[in-house]
């Protein structure tokens, strides 16, 4: 809650919005009593409210009745501190879930299975590298030195042609000049 500086009216209202019944002070006894007992849906209404998965808030209630649950699914454990992180940028959530899915696609395909992604497709990773770190046919982000200029302001800086725009066909890339220049550069075997 202090991480997503949640209060117990916020958690309630949540609730409340996503067709849940719940009072604020309800959400108190769960937060600071232990819980001898809990119905399968006030778990899926709790996953649903805390944006966790259902195997989380089973594993606190588990761990509140003072049974140790398993880490069977560490994976989803890290899905969930990666979406409910307040430290994690949006940008850098998509980043990392990204990641998450490729290992996760990655095992099931080195496993002869098929992935289980809890109703969340893998997403397709990013092709943009740093800009210190670039392979062949990789994008970089660019500088955040890019500046924007409206109305009056931006007669004062023309376009500049079309045939020096990096997506006009006949204009190489750096990378791709590079890349003819090593092709012709290359002995010729003979066969």
């Amino acid at each position: 809650m202090d991480r997503n500086s949640w209060s117990l009216r916020a958690l309630s209202s949540r609730a409340d919005s996503l067709g849940f019944k719940m009072s604020h002070s309800n959400f108190g006894r769960l937060k600071d009593e232990p819980v001898s007992s809990m119905k399968g849906e006030t778990i899926k209404m709790l996953a649903r409210v805390l944006k966790v998965s259902e195997t989380r808030v089973a594993s606190a209630v588990l761990a509140s009745m003072g049974i140790t649950p398993g880490s069977d699914d560490d994976q989803q454990g890290l899905v969930d501190f990666v979406r409910t992180s307040s430290e994690v940028s949006a940008r850098d959530q998509r980043i990392l879930l990204s990641v998450i899915d490729a290992m996760r696609e990655d095992e099931s395909e080195t496993n002869g299975q098929q992935g289980n992604y809890d109703a969340h497709p893998p997403r397709p990773l990013r092709s943009v590298a740093p800009t210190s770190d670039t392979s062949q046919g990789q994008k970089t982000d660019p500088d955040d030195s890019i500046i924007e200029f409206h109305g009056a302001e931006a007669k004062k800086y023309p376009a500049p042609p079309i045939e020096s725009l990096a997506a006009h066909p006949k204009v190489k890339t750096v990378r791709e000049q590079l890349d003819e220049h090593d092709e012709n550069q290359a002995p010729e075997s003979d066969a």
